[in-house]
């Protein structure tokens, strides 16, 4: 595996296109898209709500935050939105996800 240095504090921008826009090879099966538009915050982004199925939350993911997703999500256009929290796997280097 051969991983590229980013220049974070020459290149703040092209750092953060690179964290966002990059996925590790091996994980290539999750079959993941990543949507995201450089200076849109506060800015609406259109997009096909049959288009998000899901919605991971992280291990670290504080509830708040998982209630203000899922309270966007609540309309009638994303009612089959399925959630899910990740978990630590006991005496593992793994994550589960379980059903919200």
């Amino acid at each position: 595996m051969s991983v590229k240095p980013v220049a974070i504090q020459s290149d703040p921008e092209g750092t953060v296109d690179a964290i966002l826009s990059r996925k590790y090879v091996k994980w290539a099966y999750e079959k993941e898209f990543r949507i995201y538009k450089k200076d849109s915050a506060n800015v609406d982004i259109a997009i096909n709500p049959n288009a998000i199925k899901s919605v991971y939350f992280g291990l670290k993911t504080k509830q708040s935050e998982i209630d203000d997703v899922r309270s966007i999500c609540s309309t009638q256009a994303l009612s089959h939105v399925r959630f899910f929290q990740a978990e630590k796997v006991y005496g593992q280097f793994k994550l589960s996800f379980k059903t919200l």
